[in-house]
């Protein structure tokens, strides 16, 4: 069977199925009604799918034993628990650590300024050199965020200590002095 014969052989079934089940248009019907009595073959088909619908139609419902439906719905369940859990390990197992480190840097050192800050509760304006540390920390942290946005890719573990961790660990020991 050729490709062309295979996908007219689905156009047919596809149309045949819906011809039974009554929900072609009344144009693609009437159509398919012609294309039936033109063609042999397809009437047979036809005449054989509607004498098997109609078989299932007459058919009594089966009630499912109740012990097979709990033990069906649990696996279900435990079945979109694991596909849950899957989804959620492989999303962020796809997602490379080194990419993030400038961005996990940045928010570690955004919760060690925020929570000193709250915990020093100094009442004293700011001395001159309390907030030249702090512009030195703001400017690293937009640099990180900078660089974490347009770059797309890690900055080297030396690059973030010696001219990030260090300046900014200075920077916050001068705050905490004061």
């Amino acid at each position: 069977m050729t490709m062309l014969d295979k996908q007219k052989q689905k156009w047919l079934d596809d149309r045949m199925e819906a011809f039974v089940d009554g929900s072609l248009s009344a144009e693609d019907a009437d159509h398919f009604d012609e294309i039936a009595l033109m063609d042999e073959e397809i009437k047979r088909q036809l005449d054989l799918a509607q004498a098997i619908s109609a078989g299932l139609n007459e058919m009594d419902d089966i009630e499912c034993p109740e012990f097979i439906s709990k033990h069906v719905m649990a696996h279900v369940r435990n079945d979109v628990k694991q596909s849950f859990f899957e989804r959620f390990r492989l999303f962020f197992g796809a997602l490379s650590v080194s990419r993030f480190k400038p961005v996990l840097a940045m928010a570690l050192l955004i919760i060690v300024v925020v929570s000193s800050t709250r915990i020093v509760q100094n009442t004293s304006a700011p001395t001159a050199e309390v907030t030249q540390a702090l512009d030195e920390v703001k400017w690293t942290l937009a640099f990180l965020s900078d660089v974490g946005n347009t770059t797309a890719n890690a900055v080297k573990e030396s690059v973030i200590e010696n001219q990030m961790v260090l300046p900014v660990s200075r920077s916050m020991s001068t705050i905490m002095e004061n």
